[in-house]
C-alpha cells in the first residue's frame, strides 16, 4: 500500500481492493462477496467500516445487496468510473475494465474565471487561471467532457508564456 493510500479512509481502501478483485475476475458476475462479518475479520475493521465499503460498491453500481442473502456482483453492461479514489486516473480505470479509451484535449490555456466561478471557488479578481477542457471517450464513442480550472496563483509567469 502506498503512503497516499494509507491516508484514505479504511472503507474506501477496502472497497477499492474489492473493486480491483471484481475487475480482475476474482469475483465473477452473480457471485457473492464475503459477508460483512468476513470482511471485518479479513481487514480487521468494525462492522460500520465493512458496511461503508459495501455501500460504496453499491453506489458505484458494481454489486447489489439482497437482504438476508448477501451482496452479489452485478453483470457489467456499462463502464463505471469511480470518483471515490482520487488516486485512480481515467485511463487506468478504463484499462482495469478492459475498455479501450482515449482522452483528447479540446482547449488548454489561460483565462479569467467568470464572476460566478470566482465567487464559488473564492478566487481573487483579475487572476488568470489555467483552463483545460478534455473529451473522455471509449471505443463505442460514448463520451463525456471534463472542464478543469487550475488556480494559477504562483503560475502567472506560466500563464503569460502560454498566452503568447
Amino acid at each position: 500500500m502506498t503512503a497516499a493510500q494509507d491516508s484514505l479512509p479504511l472503507h474506501i481502501t477496502i472497497s477499492e481492493k474489492l473493486r480491483e478483485q471484481i475487475f480482475d475476475g476474482h469475483f465473477l458476475p452473480r457471485q457473492q462477496l464475503p459477508s460483512e462479518h468476513q470482511l471485518m475479520q479479513q481487514f480487521e475493521v468494525s462492522r460500520i467500516t465493512a458496511r461503508r465499503a459495501i455501500s460504496n460498491l453499491i453506489g458505484q453500481g458494481l454489486v447489489i445487496s439482497h437482504q438476508g442473502k448477501g451482496v452479489f456482483v452485478k453483470e457489467r453492461g456499462k463502464v463505471m468510473r469511480s470518483l471515490s479514489n482520487p488516486l485512480t486516473f481515467f485511463d487506468e480505470d478504463m484499462d482495469r475494465q478492459g475498455v479501450i479509451s482515449s482522452i483528447h484535449s479540446l482547449h488548454f490555456g489561460c483565462m479569467e474565471a467568470s464572476y460566478e466561478v470566482r465567487q464559488k471557488l473564492k478566487l481573487p479578481k483579475h487572476q488568470r487561471d489555467i483552463y483545460c477542457k478534455k473529451n473522455y471517450s471509449d471505443r463505442s464513442n460514448s463520451c463525456c467532457c471534463g472542464h478543469h480550472l487550475f488556480s494559477s496563483g504562483n503560475w502567472s509567469g506560466f500563464c503569460r508564456k502560454i498566452a503568447v
